[in-house]
């Protein structure tokens, strides 16, 4: 429960953050388009843009505030989540500080693979106490096949009398000892019978965690397999989002020298 705590909550925490960066990115790309609306209607006033240029740059204007609302709504589906990952009232108030950065990509130390460590899984050990139980009561079960012998003993004391007050002065004692000796004879096809299903109970417990085994190293390559694939992607992403914001930067010189069409810089 605890991994899972842990891991719901990471896994909100991470999802809010991402929604607050692509809310900043969304921001920035307004406050550009909203800059490029008001030069293309100057221009369009002045008749050196056609209308379609201007009505375009519009469109791609409440585009992005259509992306902010909606931006926003999940941003707050994500925080009630988090909220609710960790414990508190959805009425709590919670806000993200942080912010994601690729500058520190290339510091990052990627295991080549990762070893499974079966005891720090909980369903792992749940599996060999389970284990443990069954052989337990295997061993049981054969206990039952075996005689048992037992010692017994026993004392006391006995008052006669013909009157109460009398009797109570006239005790005798008296004492037992003895060894009683117990042969299942009569319960073998009993004792044999609960014996094997035992046994069969053990072996299935044995297959259930060898199975189970599998998974769990199934599940740490798959891990280790989309780390590798998320690490790869995020280099090349970095790569991309400098040359975009250079052909961006390129792209945005040319057009206000009037070298480039309005398409081109929207599509840069």
């Amino acid at each position: 429960q605890n991994e899972t705590l842990i891991y719901n909550t990471a896994s909100a925490y991470y999802e809010a953050l991402t929604y607050a960066e692509k809310g900043r990115l969304y921001k920035e790309s307004e406050k550009q388009y909203e800059t490029m609306v008001k030069i293309l209607k100057l221009r369009y006033e002045q008749g050196v843009v056609k209308k379609s240029e201007y009505d375009r740059a519009r469109v791609n204007y409440n585009n992005i505030q259509s992306e902010i609302q909606a931006n926003t709504s999940l941003y707050q589906l994500a925080l009630n989540t988090l909220k609710n990952s960790m414990g508190l009232e959805l009425e709590a108030s919670i806000t993200i500080e942080d912010s994601v950065s690729i500058t520190d990509v290339e510091d990052i130390n990627l295991a080549t693979s990762l070893a499974l460590e079966p005891n720090n899984i909980i369903d792992y050990r749940i599996d060999q106490k389970s284990l443990d139980l069954k052989t337990l009561d295997v061993k049981q079960k054969k206990a039952s096949f075996l005689p048992t012998i037992s010692m017994y003993g026993k004392y006391g004391g006995n008052a006669y009398g013909k009157e109460f007050s009398s009797a109570l002065g006239n005790w005798f004692d008296y004492s037992t000892i003895g060894v009683k000796a117990s042969i299942p004879v009569f319960n073998g096809f009993k004792n044999k019978s609960q014996l094997q299903q035992s046994k069969l109970d053990l072996a299935s417990q044995v297959i259930t965690n060898k199975l189970n085994l599998q998974t769990y190293k199934l599940n740490v390559e798959n891990a280790s397999t989309k780390i590798a694939s998320a690490y790869n992607s995020l280099k090349q992403n970095k790569e991309n989002l400098q040359l975009a914001k250079e052909m961006m930067d390129a792209s945005t010189v040319e057009y206000r020298e009037g070298t480039t069409t309005l398409s081109s810089l929207l599509d840069a």
